[in-house]
């Protein structure tokens, strides 16, 4: 789905730009799903497998003059099928965990022909762009771009409004956010958040699980006696301490609602690798991330250094976070606006994988 939000910002300027038709296609049923919704006027499709006998109907059938692929999508039999018919390939957004770098490493004499397939390529950070160097690119190729995702978070907040967001969730007093948390964080994050109920009993806890269908937060609710209420079932009055946010496409606006957020999938190593820090900076909100959010290290030292996000270590130190949030909000507002003036000044990475394009398209 991140993929797809991605590439709606491109499609965007590629229309509007370069007057270019486009065709999508995604690898997942939500992918493919959030595309039909986002960009109902476009061509959509799923991603073939990547058979060298199915390229050639395939690229008949599209006449493409540019494939691009966003982030580690690597297709090698598709880049050496658009190699033989001089379609140039380009990756934008190219990023890598220090896992998987490690990995194409270890059969370099794989993954290198098949990289230098690409003619240019658009990395996130000085990092990623030095490894893929590694890895067999050509320096000349390789451009700094930074993340698209911070263009895309802060066009999405855009179109939300605080105060409405607040209407929406029901809520008159003070509200957190843990958003994007994974089975393995839960119970610790239940457990954080009856230790500031004894300080703040009015206090309205908002839990979007990254994975609904593996939640055991209601299983965890019950078994302790809380009541909660679902996002999809909220009727006003709000009274119930706990809200599970069990709709997809809401969490910005609990992000806009609140005063502070966890951004989970950070503090387990199973939770791959973290998840999207900008967003809560996008409305100026203070946000906690644990040490494994190590998909998102650029993003993390940005609003560590800039005191508008907390590396937190246990339960201990997220408890810490929110309660000084809670009892300090003067301090949690200034932590929110150095948050967004820190990622505000990382935009720009769209336009700048534009000029990418247009570097391919006149080569070819």
């Amino acid at each position: 789905m991140g993929e797809v939000s991605l590439a709606h910002v491109l499609i965007d300027l590629l229309r509007e730009e370069l007057l270019l038709p486009v065709f999508l296609t995604t690898t997942t049923i939500t992918g493919f799903r959030t595309a039909q919704r986002l960009l109902p006027e476009i061509p959509i499709t799923y991603f073939p497998f990547d058979l060298p006998f199915i390229w050639p109907s395939f690229l008949r059938r599209c006449k493409p003059r540019l494939f691009i692929s966003l982030e580690t999508e690597f297709w090698p039999n598709l880049l050496f099928a658009l190699t033989r018919r001089n379609i140039p390939a380009v990756l934008l957004n190219g990023r890598f965990s220090p896992n998987s770098y490690r990995r194409f490493r270890k059969v370099g004499f794989i993954t290198a022909p098949v990289l230098t397939q690409l003619q240019e390529v658009g990395m996130r950070s000085r990092r990623e762009a030095d490894w893929i160097i590694n890895l067999g690119v050509s320096p000349e190729r390789v451009t700094i771009t930074g993340n698209i995702k911070y263009d895309v978070v802060f066009r999405q907040a855009k179109g939300i409004n605080s105060e409405e967001a607040r209407r929406e969730f029901h809520l008159t007093g003070r509200s957190i956010v843990f958003g994007s948390i994974h089975p393995e964080e839960e119970e610790m994050a239940v457990a954080v958040s009856r230790k500031l109920l004894s300080e703040f009993p009015g206090l309205r806890i908002i839990f979007a699980p990254r994975h609904l269908e593996r939640s055991n937060l209601e299983v965890i609710f019950q078994k302790e006696g809380l009541k909660y209420q679902k996002f999809s079932s909220l009727r006003p009055p709000f009274t119930e301490n706990f809200l599970i946010l069990n709709i997809m496409g809401q969490l910005n606006q609990a992000y806009a609602a609140s005063r502070a957020a966890f951004v989970g999938g950070s503090l387990t190593v199973f939770g791959d690798g973290g998840h999207n820090l900008v967003e809560p900076a996008a409305f100026a909100k203070p946000a906690a991330f644990g040490p494994h959010a190590w998909n998102f290290q650029e993003e993390a030292e940005i609003l560590q250094k800039s005191g508008g996000g907390e590396l937190v270590l246990d339960a201990n130190g997220l408890y810490a976070f929110f309660l000084r949030c809670l009892t300090e909000p003067d301090w949690a507002k200034e932590s929110g606006e150095k948050a967004y003036q820190a990622i505000s000044r990382e935009t720009g990475a769209a336009k700048r994988s534009m000029q990418i394009i247009r570097k391919a398209l006149s080569s070819n």
